[in-house]
């Protein structure tokens, strides 16, 4: 009898903490969720970091740096990068504007800089991407 009550109490604590990270993972989306939103909304900002978002969201900057990467999976600078580079190409692809302008439209200061973002990210330097799109487009 005994036995089974310190089975019983075991997964009955088990149980619990299932509960409780369940019900900290959905307050952690809540606020991910909208980190991501302002991140999506705000990639120009050369000033968007975690400080930054910190006292946007008015929380410590390790703690949502923290619940983004336990949430998103990937860390809140490399996320950043993504965005970053999404919309680079975008604005590669459609506008005839300089490097340095679609660097500063996605929020890099340095055009040196974006360029070793984009080319660790896309695989290609920035002005190679947009030459190959274009030869690409002169192949179809």
């Amino acid at each position: 009898m005994e036995e089974a009550r310190v089975s019983f109490l075991e997964s009955l604590s088990g149980f619990e903490n299932q509960m409780k990270e369940q019900r900290e993972s959905r307050q952690y989306a809540s606020i991910v969720e909208q980190v991501r939103n302002y991140i999506d909304e705000n990639y120009g900002n050369a000033d968007l970091s975690l400080a930054h978002l910190g006292n946007v969201f008015d929380t410590n900057p390790k703690y949502i740096g923290f619940i983004f990467k336990e949430q998103v999976g990937v860390n809140f600078v490399d996320y950043l990068a993504g965005v970053r580079m999404e919309h680079a190409q975008h604005f590669l692809l459609s506008t005839d504007d300089s490097m340095s302008k679609v660097a500063a439209r996605v929020g890099y200061i340095h055009a040196v800089s974006f360029s070793r973002v984009f080319k660790k990210i896309v695989g290609l330097t920035p002005g190679s991407y947009r030459n190959r799109s274009e030869q690409d487009e002169e192949i179809s």
